[in-house]
This record gives structure tokens, sequence and C-alpha cells, in this order.
């Protein structure tokens, strides 16, 4: 990861690659100890206000993929609205993707 910053954090801004660095390091890390699947999902990013208790299935769904991923050894991400937009930022200057 560190070379990869390196070679293009020039390219972004400084919380950027702070963030990076925070979501990256235990996928690397994962990726160094021979785990290199992860397994990802998004709630929040309608932004509308309701809880993930509201979604039974989605409960259901995060909790079936959390007890796979333990079982295989692979990491699980359950992404927020506030990290999916810092991502659209970070990889994108299209502004029009963030309405």
């Amino acid at each position: 990861m560190e070379m990869w910053i390196e070679r293009w954090g020039h390219v972004l801004a400084h919380d950027s690659v702070q963030f990076l660095r925070g979501i990256l390091a235990p996928v690397l890390a994962s990726i160094a100890d021979g785990k290199p699947f992860v397994i990802h999902q998004f709630y929040g990013s309608f932004r509308d206000g309701r809880p993930i208790e509201d979604f039974p299935i989605f409960c259901d769904s995060k909790r079936e993929f959390e007890a796979m991923a333990a079982r295989q050894g692979y990491l699980y991400k359950l992404w927020g609205a506030d990290e999916l937009d810092s991502l659209v930022r970070i990889f994108t200057d299209d502004s029009r993707l963030m309405d």
C-alpha cells in the first residue's frame, strides 16, 4: 500500500490518503496472511435515516455474510454512506456523482 501511496498519493488530499490507509491496512494485512478475500456490503447510501434493523432481510443477509467470512477466514466490511461518499470523492472529480 505504501508503494501505491508513494506513487499516486500526490493526486490525493492528505485526509484521503489517511482514509485509504485506515481502510486498506486490514485488507492488506489479510492478504499478507494469505486471506485475500473481503466480503463487502453497503448500507445507508440512500441517507433516508432508516436504521438497519428496519430491514430484517438485510440483517439476515449481513449476519450470514459475517458468518461465512468468519468460517472462511475472510474479512467482512459493511460500508456506510459517509465511507461510500469518501471513496467517490477520492476516486473521481466528477461532482455530479455526489448529487
